[in-house]
């Protein structure tokens, strides 16, 4: 099925510009006209199942928030994520990502409050602000060898975190990167970096 979204956008010089856009809907998810784009997530479907199929490269800011399913898995073909992706899926409990996966972007695991854990992939350099903000259930995080910076607010909220190891490869740490943490009580920072 396709359908035709029509939007005003603003230009660089406040005009308004009359848009509009194909989307398809398939799988209960809306795609770009080329498929390769999940904009979100159908409301008017049951066929959601928690598995975006092959095929799909990016998933656009948004696309999947305050979805109420318990697992999300993305295929390998996925290299974008947008910002607040997986944000408010407060039922959320596990997430599959890709293997290789071009950066993780502000707010994409913002307020999972049901998450445990978190699935780093390889080439992962930043931990954009407010990353894990607010995932109350996280126990402790690891993070991975390729992190160099982790921004202002990336970890904040995490009522139940009490423990960070923190990679060797850590270049630059925001002095407000890990706040509003009650529980936290072990930070281990790698010996290289000490």
């Amino acid at each position: 099925h396709i359908y035709i979204k029509s939007f005003l956008r603003i230009d660089g010089f406040g005009n308004k510009i009359d848009c509009m856009e194909e989307i398809v809907k398939k799988y209960g998810l809306l795609y770009s006209a080329d498929l390769k784009c999940v904009l979100g997530i159908d409301s008017a479907s049951d066929e959601f199942t928690g598995i975006v199929p092959n095929g799909a490269e990016r998933i656009a800011e948004d696309a999947l928030s305050c979805c109420s399913g318990k697992n999300i898995s993305l295929p390998d073909s996925v290299v974008s994520a947008g910002a607040n992706m997986f944000c408010g899926c407060k039922s959320l409990k596990k997430i599959e990502m890709p293997y290789e996966i071009d950066g993780f972007s502000e707010g994409l695991f913002a307020e999972c409050t049901s998450l445990e854990e978190i699935p780093f992939r390889a080439g992962i350099k930043t931990l954009p602000e407010g990353v894990f903000d607010c995932c109350t259930s996280l126990l402790s995080l690891v993070i991975p060898d390729s992190v160099e910076k982790i921004c202002s607010g990336a970890i904040a909220g995490c009522s139940s975190l009490t423990t960070i190891v923190l990679p060797a490869s850590l270049k630059e740490i925001a002095a407000d990167a890990i706040a509003d943490c009650p529980v936290l009580s072990r930070i281990r920072i790698s010996e290289e970096n000490a």
